[in-house]
Formats: C-alpha cells, structure tokens, sequence
C-alpha cells in the first residue's frame, strides 16, 4: 500500500532530553520518539502530511538543523529547512520490480502499488494494517510510443517484453483505476532498444556551439576576410546543420556516442557589452541569455528542427543532451518583470571591485543584463528546475549539461537531480546530468561537492585539463605531474561514482593546438591567432586527445578539435567551422589531416 508520511530517523551525536521537528515551518511541534528497535539513542517518528514538496527542520534541543538523512533543502526568510516529496497515497503508482535479459531482448517487470481510501487513511494514522484498494485489470492501458501494446498480467503485476521493437529509442506508458475507479499515477518511461547495452563512457561526447558550426554565411569555405561577420556576432549555425552531419555518418566516423548541443532558448537580439566592458560587440550567439521558457529559438531552427534531429540522432544510437543555464536569464526575460522578487537586486557584478568570485559567487551577477536568482523559497526553484526538466520532457533528450553550477547552492542541482531520477528513469535509463565548476588547478574539492548519488552525475575536470596543458602544450612540469592531478581528483570523488568529462578545451578558454604552438592570444579581438598547420602542435593536442580518449570517464570533444582549429581567448576560441563540403577534415591534405584520421581512429576503438 502507500505510504503518505515522512519517516524521519535521527541518531544524535549526543542523548537530547528532547527531540522536536517542525513540517512546513508551522508552529506546532512533533516529539520524536526514541524507537523500540533496541538502538539507543535513535529517534524517530511518522509524520502524515498532504502531499506534494513540503519543507521541515529538526530541532534538537531547541537548536534548529537540517535533517541528515534528507539530501533535499530550501532557503526560506534567511533560514534552511529539509524538502521532501510526500506521494499522494489515495492513488495507487506503478514501479519497477526487476529488468531481465540484455540487448534486444528484454522484459521489463512492473507491479502496482495500491492506493488508501479516506477511510484506510485514518486507520493507518492509528498503526492498523491495511490492504488499500486493488487494481482494476479492465481498465489497464499499455502504450508503447503512443500505440496499444501487449503484455502479461500476473496478478497485480505487469510483464513487458521489448521483442519484435525497432531499435531506438521508445516510452512505455501504464495508466489504470482501481476498483473505485480512482485513476492511478501514469507511469511513463524511455528504453532503448539496441544490441549492446549504452554506457556513457563509450564513445566520444560531441559539444557543438550551435552558432558556429556549419553557419551558412560562408558554406563550403573555411576562410575569413574582412566581409565576413564580427567574431561576436551571429554566424547563424542551426539545427538542421548538425543533423545534416548525423545523416552525413560524420559523428560515427569519430566515434562519437552523444551529443551536446549549446542552449536553445530565445536569445535577445542586439549587441551587449561583454564582461570585460568596453564597446558593445556581443550578440546572443551562444544561447546563454535566455529571454524566454520552454521554447526553441528561432535563430536556432525552431522546434520541429530539434524533433528532427533527435530523432535522426535516436535511429543511429546517439544520445542528445541540450545546455541549460539555470543560474541566470537575461533581462528581456518575463520573469524578470513578473517575479523581480526571484532576483538578487543589481549591484555585484562578479570579479569587479568589492564583489570577488570566491565570498559572491552564489549572489553576483556576470553583467548587469543578467539577473541572477535568489533562490529562496521554493517556487523559484521549482519553476527553474520544471523549465530544465522540459526540455527532457518535450524533446525526449538524454540528459542535460548544467551550466554554472557553483553559481547556484547545492539544493537547486539536488532538486534538479532528485526530479530527473522520478520522472525520467522508471525503467533505470540513466539520463545525464553533467555539472560545469569552471575552476583553476588543483580545486577539485569544489568540483566534487556537486556529485554523486544525490546530486550531478559528473562534472568536467577542469584540474585535469589545466594539468594537461601545463605538462603537454606548454611543458611546464613532468609528466609524472599527469599521474598526480589524476590521482588527486580519484581521491576527491571516486566513491560519489561520478562520470567526469575529460576535456582538452571547450568554450570558454583558449583553444589548445594554439597553446602548444606558442601564439600570442593577447588579443583575440584584433589580433586572433593564426591557423596553426605545425606538426609538433598538432602532436601535442593528439597527445592529450589520446590521454582522454584512453582513461575512465566520459572524452569530450569540442567541435574543430578533430582538425586543430585554433584560437584565443572568447570569443576567439568559438571560430566558425564547417566540417563538411569542399575544404572539410574529411577531404584536407598535410598535418590537420593526418590528425583528423588519428582522432577518429582512436574515437572508433574507444566507441
């Protein structure tokens, strides 16, 4: 039957004479028990309380503290208290019992879980045993993709064999009643059908900065004069151009297994001043300013272009998780006139004079166009959170890539984290959440508190990337300088099992084939760098190419890399690049090509 209490446990350090828990920050006060279980010192109680998120603390002797065993939290009036989801226990829900077989054959077993009536409620509030309310077998529905599909009923339970499936991707869909006709919880989930069984770390991750790949401004031709656009303006790259390279088998050639596309909301249109001041010479190009929820921009393609190419990318296997931005919206945005109480008040811009990075990180704005959120109480954060899972939802991504992340407390990527797991992984399909902690060296201790069980199922290593650089394109330390940085990150986060991004360069630092080569990156306005052809650089970025593509964790790939493209510091790193046509990797001659065909050779083996 269902169960609609919190069960709360505590073992204090210390013998309280009094242990009390507030729910929902209301006044009244529930004793906890001291449990019969013959452990001394172990409080306990079952609170009933109505369904939905609700907040509490314990107190502990007067003294108020989260409750330990509760990964979930809010901020309410300066004060933290504990979040828990409490299940509506008048509807009965389907779960998961157990997976058998591998592959294409597969059968999923699933049992119902039986709702109370009001009447069973109160005599479960008084410790009596009930039986709650039985399914309705008549009125059991399965869909598979919308359609009517088959199964064995065995008693309360269901039997659900993938055989006779497409490969790809599919969702499976129970809704039934119990016998008084009350409509129990739909159960909806994805599963994959394929001959071998997905794992993240197989293969190669693709991140794409939409804009900038395959724009169409100067299709067929890598080369760049003074009629072509600012390097911060819009190229106008689209969806339908990474689709056309999923058709084209470029990703497959490389070895690539998932995708991970720059964001897709909205962006304003106009120039803004970047971070470092100046002149205006910032469009939106990157997604990161988003003016508007659950919708795809139309600088990107639209909706039925995203459809289109999930679905191309779904028939090949290849998994897709889209960039989403939580910490922040743009100015334009509504909620930044509908809510402005969601916002921290303008005034600290991170890094400028009396607002550093290190005490302000969680409360300073990039730029005065970006209105960061407060996140106190719960509906900004379930608003932003229910945004991000949208994209999951609509789109039938794979996962999401965070952005920020050390921007925004904890509790918002645990509540991310703990929504995902409900809503999306019914059938055990993983769906990636992988964090971004931009750090320097050596600051794997604030990469690591974001994951794990309960929070982000990775992040990026940028420790491991810096020491890359230093060892392999600047030569600066060791080698044995590798096996330290690596060791030191297994030491931080092994036991949270994460599945770390392994990285050369991404977005938002300076490519680095143009590291290895020396070039002055002073300047990546006016004096971008030259395209590096040399050997001996090219080399470099092999080497450490290899390095990921060879450890445990998930290799990225940051598009361009597979053929050295080179440059600065943003937006300099973010060049244009068309990988397919006339003057594309596939069909290049000298060095750029040798280390194309090694890139892919390697993504092949590791995928």
């Amino acid at each position: 039957m269902r169960r609609c209490v919190i069960e709360l446990r505590y073992e204090p350090p210390y013998f309280p004479s009094e242990l009390s828990v507030e729910v929902e920050g209301q006044a009244a006060k529930l004793s906890l028990l001291e449990s019969n279980r013959g452990i001394a010192g172990l409080w306990g109680a079952d609170v009933w309380t109505t369904p939905g998120l609700r907040s509490y603390r314990l107190l502990l002797d007067g003294r108020a503290i989260l409750d330990p065993n509760q990964p979930l939290s809010i901020a309410e009036s300066g004060d933290e208290y504990s979040l828990v989801r409490v299940p509506d226990c008048t509807r009965g829900r389907w779960f998961r019992v157990s997976t058998e077989g591998a592959g294409r054959e597969r059968r999923f077993l699933l049992a119902f879980e039986r709702g109370l009536s009001a009447e069973q409620q109160e005599r479960a509030k008084r410790g009596e045993e009930v039986m709650g309310i039985p399914l309705d077998s008549e009125s059991l529905r399965i869909e598979v993709d919308g359609i009517k599909y088959p199964a064995s009923l065995d008693g309360e339970g269901v039997i659900v064999s993938t055989s006779g499936l497409s490969d790809g991707k599919h969702l499976l869909t129970l809704s039934a009643s119990d016998e008084r006709g009350t409509a129990a919880e739909v159960f909806q989930a994805p599963f994959w059908v394929e001959t071998r069984s997905h794992r993240w770390t197989r293969g190669i991750m693709y991140q794409v900065v939409l804009d900038r790949l395959s724009p169409p401004q100067r299709e067929g031709s890598q080369a760049i004069d003074e009629d072509t656009p600012s390097i911060g303006a819009r190229w106008g790259g689209q969806l339908d151009g990474v689709t056309e390279m999923i058709e084209s088998g470029y990703f497959e050639r490389l070895g690539v297994r998932s995708l991970w596309i720059s964001p897709l909301a909205p962006n304003p249109p106009g120039q803004w001043t970047g971070v470092e001041g100046g002149a205006p010479r910032y469009e939106g190009y990157h997604g990161y300013w988003a003016a508007a929820p659950r919708s795809v921009g139309s600088e990107w393609g639209g909706e039925e272009s995203l459809e289109r190419l999930i679905s191309r990318a779904h028939e090949r296997g290849l998994r897709v998780i889209v960039d989403v931005a939580l910490n922040h919206v743009h100015e334009s945005h509504p909620y930044v006139e509908d809510h402005p109480e969601w916002f921290y008040p303008p005034g600290c811009l991170c890094g400028r004079p009396g607002c550093d990075w290190g005490r302000y990180i969680e409360t300073c704005r990039f730029t005065t166009y970006l209105p960061d959120f407060r996140w106190q109480g719960i509906e900004a954060m379930r608003v932003q959170v229910d945004d991000a899972l949208w994209w999951l939802e609509r789109f039938d991504l794979d996962g999401l890539r965070v952005d920020a992340v050390p921007m925004m407390p904890r509790r918002v990527t645990r509540l991310l984290s703990a929504e995902s797991h409900r809503r999306f992984e019914g059938l055990r399909e993983r769906h990636l959440l992988l964090g971004e902690t931009f750090t320097g060296p050596q600051e794997w201790d604030r990469i690591g508190w974001y994951i794990g069980p309960q929070g982000l199922d990775g992040q990026f290593d940028f420790p491991w990337m810096w020491a890359l650089r230093e060892v392999i394109a600047w030569e600066a330390a060791p080698m044995w300088t590798l096996i330290e940085a690596w060791r030191s990150g297994e030491a931080q986060w092994s036991n949270a099992a994460p599945l770390m991004g392994l990285f050369t360069g991404n977005h938002d630092v300076s490519r680095f084939v143009s590291e290895a080569a020396g070039s002055d990156l002073s300047d990546p306005w006016e004096r971008p760098p030259p395209q590096i052809e040399s050997p001996e650089a090219l080399g470099r970025l092999w080497i450490a190419t290899a390095l990921n593509y060879l450890l445990p964790g998930i290799p990225v790939l940051y598009y361009g890399d597979e053929s050295g493209l080179s440059g600065a510091n943003d937006p300099d790193n973010r060049r244009p690049y068309w990988p397919l046509g006339a003057d594309a990797p596939l069909n290049l001659d000298g060095p750029r090509a040798q280390h194309f065909q090694r890139v892919a050779q390697l993504g092949k083996l590791r995928a």
